[in-house]
């Protein structure tokens, strides 16, 4: 991401197509500085992962309470995958909390602005728009359908269209290419994944996510009185944990 970074820069870097150029752009004025473009990258993404912890807080205070707000933005921030990534130059963290936002604003009947949210989250990462299925399929049960939908949908195509738009001059015809070859790249074997099962991962995430173990004990408690709210807030994990489990070796 550096790389692109110093590519947008001065021509020079290194440019690769089938990454999100989000946050290659945000890190472009970072290359012009006198300080190493690793440790600037690395405080920027550290400062990002703040401003959208600070978001979700003041986002679920609004929608549930502020104690509600506490604990959530207070488990997210303890966790090992935020803790493990915050100081990295990578864009899941980014993308998924991206990704929350927009099913909290759903959850809200904020649909403009969670398409926004999501068209930003593609922009981090490239499948993030699965989130839409459980959106939309909510925002069908409720009234006003159509023009929420709507809202929903523009909201997306608002913040995602400038990757498009670059893509086409980059490319030409070609320009839905580099997220073909994206797609196409996660299914191949990698050493990455060598060791990896499904019940390993599982077991990782139970023994070393404190997030995940809280999901399922809230879930059980929940269950009877608040079956809406725990679809809403489930289906982006269920949804991007099938898309992995299918799509990756």
């Amino acid at each position: 991401y550096v790389g692109i970074a110093k590519n947008f820069a001065s021509q020079g870097g290194h440019f690769e197509s089938i990454r999100p150029l989000a946050l290659p752009a945000l890190l472009t004025p970072l290359q012009f500085l006198p300080t190493s473009s690793l440790t600037s990258g690395r405080i920027f993404s550290l400062l990002l992962i703040l401003t959208l912890l600070t978001a979700i807080y003041f986002t679920t205070k609004k929608a549930f309470n502020e104690t509600t707000a506490f604990w959530t933005t207070f488990i997210y921030a303890a966790s090992v995958s935020t803790f493990f990534n915050a100081g990295l130059i990578l864009t899941d963290l980014t993308a998924y909390s991206l990704i929350f936002l927009a099913t909290l604003l759903t959850y809200q009947k904020r649909y403009f602005y969670s398409g926004l949210m999501t068209g930003l989250a593609f922009l981090f990462k490239f499948p993030a728009p699965l989130i839409l299925i459980p959106l939309a399929i909510l925002t069908l049960t409720r009234k006003n359908k159509l023009s929420n939908l709507s809202k929903l949908a523009l909201g997306s195509i608002l913040t995602a269209t400038p990757y498009f738009i670059f893509n086409l001059m980059k490319h030409g015809s070609n320009f839905l290419q580099p997220l073909l070859d994206a797609s196409a790249l996660i299914e191949k074997e990698s050493w990455v994944y060598a060791n990896g099962t499904l019940l390993r991962y599982l077991a990782h995430l139970t023994f070393t996510e404190i997030s995940f173990i809280l999901a399922i004990i809230s879930s059980f408690y929940l269950w009877k009185n608040h079956k809406q709210q725990l679809f809403y807030f489930a289906s982006p994990a269920i949804i991007f944990l099938t898309y992995f489990i299918v799509r990756v070796p």
